[in-house]
C-alpha cells in the first residue's frame, strides 16, 4: 500500500485512539532497515511508523556526508516506493527533535520548495516535531486543525 496520506493517517489515528491502541514505530536507517520494518509490519498484519532519526538521517546521506536533509529525503523516497509492494499502510515520521536540531534539519525540509515536496504531505511531519516539543501545545493544535480539518491555505 502506498504511505499514508494526511487523511489515511487521520484515519489511523482515530482507529488508534477509538480501539485503545498504538501503532509500531520503527526507526529506520537505510534500505535494509525499511524493508525489515515493512516486511515485519506485513508479517504482523499491522500498520506502523517508519520514522527517522537525526543520526538515522545523517547516516542515510553516506557516514562522511551526514547532509540530515538529504538522508531524510532518500529514506522517504525509497519508502515510498518499495511500500507499495506492502498489505499494510505506514506512516513517514521524523522522530524526535530536539531544538538545537529544528534548523539544521526540520526547517530546511519544510523550506523545500512546493515542486519538490507537497506541502500537504509534509504537514503531519511537524505535527509530530511539535508534539515532542515542550511549551508548543497551541502550535501543535493549529497545526493538527490545519492537517485534519481541511484549512491548508493558511501555510501557503
Amino acid at each position: 500500500m502506498p504511505i499514508a496520506t494526511p487523511e489515511v493517517y487521520g484515519e489511523l489515528i482515530d482507529r488508534a485512539k477509538a480501539g485503545k491502541f498504538a501503532y509500531p514505530a520503527v526507526n529506520v536507517t537505510s534500505s535494509q532497515t525499511i524493508t525489515a520494518a515493512l516486511q515485519g509490519f506485513a508479517e504482523a498484519g499491522s500498520d506502523g511508523i517508519l520514522q527517522v532519526s537525526v543520526g538515522g538521517a545523517e547516516y542515510a546521506s553516506g557516514s562522511t556526508i551526514k547532509d540530515r536533509v538529504s538522508g531524510s529525503l532518500a529514506l522517504a523516497a525509497f519508502a515510498t516506493e518499495v511500500a507499495k509492494h506492502y498489505s499494510v499502510t505506514v506512516a513517514l515520521h521524523t522522530d524526535h527533535c530536539t531544538k538545537q536540531n529544528l534548523d539544521s534539519w526540520v526547517r530546511p525540509l519544510l523550506a523545500l520548495e512546493a515542486e519538490e515536496i507537497d506541502i500537504e504531505q509534509v504537514k503531519w511531519v511537524v505535527l509530530m516535531v511539535l508534539f515532542s516539543q515542550p511549551g508548543q501545545e497551541q502550535a501543535y493544535q493549529r497545526m493538527e486543525d490545519l492537517v485534519f480539518e481541511g484549512q491548508s491555505d493558511a501555510l501557503h
